[in-house]
């Protein structure tokens, strides 16, 4: 049981995607969808990390709360043993969509220390979209 104490990680990430609505059709015609992001931080100091993701070309991300060009890499932070909530949204070009659902991959890293999470969701699209 101390072994697993000592050598859990230090860093977990969960990521929901929105359910109602599945997607949205933006009035330019970008496909956008919105995720519930949860950083575990495991240890007893505030931690600052970049989030990326990859998986659907020419997509933005957005950072509720986060302004300025905080879309290309966000720095997100988590405070000391804590849950930290994030609202982010993924916008594509519908023709980026490789069809109904496109995997989607979220990576956090920490700043000052390295070690990273990844998450695999999907990004979903209306039916026929990128064809």
């Amino acid at each position: 049981m101390l072994t697993a104490l000592i050598f859990r990680p230090q860093l977990d990430i969960s990521v929901l995607r929105d359910r109602a609505p599945l997607f949205v059709a933006l009035s330019n015609g970008d496909i956008r969808n919105g995720y519930t992001f949860k950083i575990s931080n495991m240890t007893r100091e505030q931690k600052d990390y970049r989030l990326t993701f990859s998986g659907v070309a020419d997509a933005e991300l957005s950072v509720v709360g986060l302004d300025g060009d905080e879309h290309i890499k966000p720095e997100l932070s988590a405070k000391p043993d804590t849950v930290t909530t994030y609202r982010i949204y993924v916008r594509a070009p519908a023709q980026s969509a490789k069809g109904a659902s496109t995997p989607l991959k979220f990576e956090l890293t920490d700043l000052h220390g390295g070690e990273t999470a990844k998450y695999d969701t999907v990004f979903l699209a209306p039916e026929g979209a990128g064809h």
